[in-house]
């Protein structure tokens, strides 16, 4: 089973497949006919009689001719922070974008500290996320962040909830 929830607090979107031990099942959200066009969001997967799954990711922009792929995370491997040791904003035309994934049980505020090299904080934008949920921090969209910039950041939940993280990174 598979329940999506989009970043903008959109209701929960549901897909689901029957897998045969040792084989693999694709869930290709532009076929969901549940999804918003342009979703955004989280999911989580699940297997009705508890047995183990392993997953990933692959985002394709063929517009733009961009991907990605990344294996997805579990509740266990939460942390209430996180640290993002580089990020940027059209910094010779690479911009990063942060995603945050609310793996606990209960709502709560995530915020990112995005900090000058010597540690500085530059701004720390935040977004409430649900349980579940996740929040989108694109950097080029962030005001008080200059185009230029490159440094790290800090994620942190308020109250402690586990998070998960990914970087992406671009250059258009």
């Amino acid at each position: 089973m598979v329940v999506y929830r989009g970043s903008d607090g959109s209701s929960p979107f549901f897909d689901g497949a029957f897998v045969q031990p040792g084989s693999s099942v694709t869930f290709f959200q532009p076929a969901n006919p549940q999804l918003p066009e342009g979703f955004v969001g989280s999911a989580v997967i699940s297997s009705r009689n508890g047995q183990p799954l392993v997953a990933i990711t692959n985002e394709v922009n063929s517009t733009l001719n961009v991907a990605m792929t990344y294996r997805a995370l579990n509740n266990n491997e939460g942390a209430s922070t996180l640290s993002m040791p580089y990020l940027a904003r059209r910094d010779n035309g690479w911009s990063t974008g942060v995603q945050v994934q609310n793996l606990g049980s209960a709502t709560t505020t995530v915020t990112l500290q995005v900090r000058n090299p010597d540690g500085s904080v530059v701004v720390s934008p935040s977004q409430p996320v649900t349980a579940d949920g996740s929040a989108t921090f694109y950097l080029p969209a962030i005001e008080g962040v200059n185009d230029g910039w490159h440094g790290a950041g800090f994620v942190s939940s308020s109250p402690p909830q586990p998070l998960g993280g990914i970087v992406n990174e671009t250059h258009y």
